[in-house]
């Protein structure tokens, strides 16, 4: 659970306690019940708000790089006294694509994949490109829909998404995604192999896994996963419980590498 919860958790049970004992006794006013409990949630909401600066940046230790690397770079001023004190927030970062997602689409299996990403500022050139290797990546002319389901003075959000069609079944292809006027708000090239056709019978290799729990274990397990995940393997299937937010992958709980975005831009 994030730290707006916990708070909930604890400030909710001591104040209900505190409000069943008062003058009026056992009958409680759920009216005023139902507005302190609102309060409480807005409460804990504003206390998991994530403002993207230079402390969310760190070092790991084992690549040698500073993380996020969506978000983060190794940038020297003088005066730094360590590594982590180097590692900064990229030059225009809330305008950076992030938790960068693929699912396939089309009314054919393998003609289509629809690529979703964030980012903390609304881009409104957003586009997505594609090609058959890094090197030959095009423009893909399609629609592209950016919207925000949460706002305040200190945290936004942005999601867009885009469906490329016209490509062929069982297929290797590159991408990225960002700014179409400004190539320094574009991701790095990622790939993703369509869907094979509906015709097709032959034998395939999937990778299942379910509830991964929280601590080492999950992280282990996923970094397992994350090296399993080739051209070998076919599909990868969660069965579902994956509970992080939007800014999950910003808080402490994370510095050993958040290896969902890893799995997913195989």
């Amino acid at each position: 659970m994030g730290p707006g919860w916990g708070s909930f958790g604890t400030l909710g049970m001591g104040s209900l306690s505190a409000f069943h004992s008062s003058s009026i006794g056992n009958r409680v006013d759920m009216r005023v019940l139902s507005l302190w409990l609102l309060v409480l949630v807005a409460v804990a909401a504003v206390e998991a708000n994530v403002i993207v600066d230079d402390d969310t940046c760190y070092r790991n230790k084992k690549r040698g790089v500073c993380e996020p690397e969506s978000l983060c770079e190794f940038n020297f001023n003088i005066g730094d006294l360590n590594f982590n004190q180097s590692c900064r927030v990229k030059d225009g970062v809330n305008l950076y694509p992030q938790q960068i997602h693929l699912a396939f689409a089309g009314k054919k299996a393998g003609t289509a994949m629809t690529v979703s990403w964030a980012t903390f500022e609304d881009v409104t050139d957003s586009s997505v490109w594609v090609g058959d290797s890094e090197d030959t990546l095009e423009l893909v002319e399609t629609p592209v829909s950016s919207l925000s389901y949460y706002s305040d003075k200190e945290y936004n959000l942005f999601h867009h998404h885009a469906t490329i069609t016209g490509l062929r079944p069982r297929t290797k292809y590159f991408y990225k995604v960002g700014s179409r006027s400004d190539d320094k708000y574009t991701s790095d090239v990622y790939s993703f192999m369509t869907a094979r056709p509906a015709t097709d019978d032959s034998t395939f290799h999937a990778l299942i896994y379910g509830d991964l729990g929280d601590g080492e274990n999950s992280v282990d397990t996923i970094a397992d996963i994350t090296k399993l995940t080739s051209d070998d393997i076919d599909l990868v299937y969660h069965l579902g419980d994956i509970s992080y937010a939007d800014d999950d992958f910003l808080t402490l709980n994370q510095a050993a590498g958040f290896f969902y975005e890893e799995v997913y831009n195989k």
